[in-house]
């Protein structure tokens, strides 16, 4: 089953919410190609495209963060980087055939559990941070 961003995810800043959607959008489309018959021809590139969409979305949140002095930035940059080292080595498994039989699922719920903890309990508080200075 697919994940849905609804709003309870929402963080209060509409272009990191909207951020967030595209973001499933890309974990999404890994689970789908993890499912299909051609999933060796295209799980490379679907893994390097959330991968890429992850680095800019955490660099202009981190930037947000940082043009308005949010304290809890250096926290929040290192939960930005396991994630890319996680995901890099989800590719990095799935590559080298040590996880050529990796389940879709156990993709999907690795991914989605690590966005909604982080949006719940990390990028609320940034959020209201930015709610504070005026950043909707």
């Amino acid at each position: 089953m697919l994940f849905k961003w609804t709003k309870d995810l929402s963080v209060g800043v509409a272009k990191i919410d909207h951020q967030h959607e595209k973001l499933i959008e890309h974990i999404n489309g890994i689970f789908v190609a993890l499912n299909s018959e051609k999933r060796t021809e295209s799980i490379p590139s679907l893994f390097d495209g959330l991968i890429e969409y992850a680095r800019r979305h955490f660099e202009d949140e981190e930037r947000l963060m940082e043009q308005h002095g949010d304290p809890s930035l250096p926290v929040h940059r290192e939960e930005h980087r396991r994630l890319l080292h996680d995901v890099n080595e989800f590719k990095a498994d799935y590559l080298s055939g040590r996880a050529a039989s990796m389940l879709p699922f156990q993709v999907l719920d690795f991914l989605v559990k690590w966005l909604v903890n982080h949006i719940r309990e990390t990028d609320r508080m940034m959020g209201a941070h930015l709610n504070e200075f005026g950043v909707h």
